[in-house]
C-alpha cells in the first residue's frame, strides 16, 4: 500500500514538473514573440521617420528652388527696366506694373 502510494505521488511530481516546463517554455515563447512583435513595429516606426524626413528635405529643397527662380525672374525684369530707362527709352505706362516690357 505504501508502496502504491509512493509510486503515485512519483508519478503526480512527475506530471507537475513536466506540466511547469511546458508552461514555462510556453511563457518564454509568448514574450519572444512579443519582443519580435515589439522589434518589427520600432523598426517600421523608425523607416517612417526616415521617410517622413526625407519628404521634408526634398520639400524643403523645391521650395528653395522655386525661390532662387522667382529672385532671378525679379532680379531679370529689374536689370531690364533699368536698362530701359538708363537708355534714355520712353516707357510705356504699362511697363510699370512691370507686366511690359519697354524697347530701346
Amino acid at each position: 500500500m505504501l508502496g502504491a502510494l509512493q509510486q503515485r505521488i512519483d508519478m503526480q511530481s512527475e506530471f507537475a514538473d513536466r506540466l511547469m516546463s511546458s508552461i514555462s517554455k510556453g511563457v518564454g515563447r509568448l514574450v519572444d514573440a512579443d519582443l519580435d512583435e515589439a522589434s518589427t513595429r520600432l523598426k517600421a516606426l523608425q523607416t517612417q521617420e526616415q521617410l517622413t524626413m526625407q519628404s521634408l528635405q526634398i520639400a524643403n529643397a523645391n521650395a528653395e528652388i522655386l525661390m532662387q527662380l522667382f529672385r532671378a525672374s525679379a532680379a531679370s525684369h529689374s536689370e531690364k527696366d533699368r536698362t530701359c530707362i538708363g537708355a534714355g527709352a520712353a516707357r510705356p505706362p504699362e511697363a510699370a506694373s512691370g507686366l511690359v516690357r519697354c524697347t530701346a
